[in-house]
């Protein structure tokens, strides 16, 4: 039987706390009026955020591979471009003008994510 406070490959437990901790801020007076993509957008600016506190400690595939991606994106300010594209297929006409509004932003980002660099 393994330690509870051995760390595991993979583990992304403290990120998933902070994710189902952040869903209870949706019902803040403040957040009230926020779309579904704006509550998406803090969300995953959470979670990227804690991958970044957190990737020093962890390793494992997903670790090495996938959390500098998300790490990266929030960085370079790129999270709210990747839900706008993200929710692209949904009917959300709000969210169609923001992305017609925001040709070059999103330009940007598949510029990014085709020059990211994996192998780091």
């Amino acid at each position: 039987m393994k330690d509870s406070t051995e760390t595991t490959e993979n583990n992304f437990r403290s990120t998933e706390l902070i994710l189902m901790l952040s869903g209870a801020l949706d019902f803040e007076k403040k957040n009230k009026n926020k779309s579904e993509i704006e509550l998406f957008t803090d969300k995953l600016k959470t979670v990227c955020a804690s991958l970044s506190e957190l990737k020093e400690n962890n390793s494992g595939f997903y670790w090495n591979y996938y959390a500098p991606y998300f790490i990266s994106m929030k960085e370079n300010n790129l999270v709210e471009t990747f839900v706008h594209i993200a929710f692209a297929a949904s009917d959300d006409s709000n969210n169609k003008k923001w992305l017609d509004k925001h040709k070059k932003e999103v330009s940007d980002f598949f510029f990014w994510s085709k020059t990211f660099d994996w192998k780091k």
